[in-house]
């Protein structure tokens, strides 16, 4: 029996949300770069480690007891991080139909586990067409499953049929139970067993469906968060001494030491984006820099943080001016 499906649309994270969390993760990284001595390398390392862990261990699937969901995604993330950090490129809208597959076998190893224990329960004579009938429940493939990883499809979706195998094993548990007790009337066995076969085919198809649903939103947040967070901490570090000169312009003459740390570091990265991340809105930046500053520093820092990227938007925006200015004026000089 295969139950169709498709590959749902995955709702996840708001772009704003991402970039909340993700700047969050880059200050810590960057504080740990400047205060604490720590290398680049290190520093992004541990905190991509820590942040998968922490999306890992706050899975929100509706489950009660997601201790499944926690092992597949803890197998999930860390194929991917391995990924990501040997060079390959991943795409986030090839992730959801790529997760939801590697949940499709999981109602069919349910079913091979039930079979397995009603033929230890039931007698051959009664039960041996029942046994013998096709026992392979599957929710078909998502869609175009594309081969993301340079490790197989198959190995990874192993991985997180060895995680649900508990699971798996509990349910078989129970179905074997009650058709154990369906055997005390042998004249409607059959019938009784059937019915508890169908029940739990439907019960384990949409189960581990939404497992994958929900697996596949937790992954694309945390693949959008870390890869944001990523790309603001190396580009705020390739860029340092221009963002640094230019944060002394700024502050007037004020030594960089002599800022907060907090500070100092959420402008960098404020700057960063207003500079080298040209698809967003130079007011959005502003004012989330600013909401990070009013939670991390001091009572001032809020203003003094909106004071500075003012400053330095407006200088910007003047070079800006002035350069469009100058290549006009070449391109005139030319048609002369």
């Amino acid at each position: 029996m295969s139950t169709e499906s498709e590959t749902v649309k995955v709702r996840h994270a708001s772009p704003r949300e991402v970039r909340r969390r993700a700047r969050d993760w880059s200050l810590r990284t960057l504080y740990q770069i400047d205060v604490g001595g720590v290398t680049v390398d290190d520093a992004l390392s541990g905190t991509m480690e820590q942040l998968r862990h922490e999306f890992v261990q706050n899975v929100r699937t509706g489950s009660p007891d997601p201790v499944t969901e926690r092992a597949a995604l803890e197998c999930i993330t860390a194929a991917l991080a391995a990924e990501v950090a040997a060079g390959a490129t991943l795409r986030v809208r090839d992730l959801p139909a790529w997760v939801q597959a590697l949940f499709i076998d999981l109602p069919r190893r349910q079913e091979q586990l039930c079979r397995a224990g009603l033929a230890r329960v039931a007698p051959v004579a009664l039960f041996g067409d029942e046994r013998a009938a096709d026992w392979n429940t599957a929710i078909s493939e998502p869609g175009d499953v594309l081969q993301l990883l340079h490790t197989p499809l198959a190995d990874v979706r192993e991985q997180v049929s060895l995680a649900a195998h508990a699971e798996l094993a509990a349910s078989a548990r129970r179905f074997v139970a009650q058709s154990r007790a369906c055997l005390k009337a042998p004249q409607t066995a059959a019938g009784a067993i059937r019915s508890l076969r169908e029940e739990a085919r439907t019960t384990s198809v949409e189960r581990w469906r939404h497992a994958g649903r929900a697996a596949a939103r937790q992954v694309v947040d945390w693949f959008e968060t870390s890869d944001y967070a990523r790309r603001l901490v190396t580009g705020t570090q390739t860029h340092l001494s221009e963002i640094d000169s230019a944060m002394r312009v700024a502050c007037k003459g004020w030594a960089m030491d002599r800022l907060a740390a907090p500070d100092r570091n959420i402008i960098r990265q404020a700057y960063c984006e207003l500079r080298w991340f040209p698809d967003l809105p130079a007011r959005v930046v502003i004012n989330e820099a600013v909401e990070l500053a009013k939670r991390y520093g001091s009572a001032d820092s809020g203003s003094f943080v909106n004071g500075v990227l003012g400053a330095l938007l407006r200088a910007q925006t003047g070079a800006c001016e002035a350069s469009a200015e100058r290549q006009a004026a070449e391109e005139l000089e030319c048609l002369r």
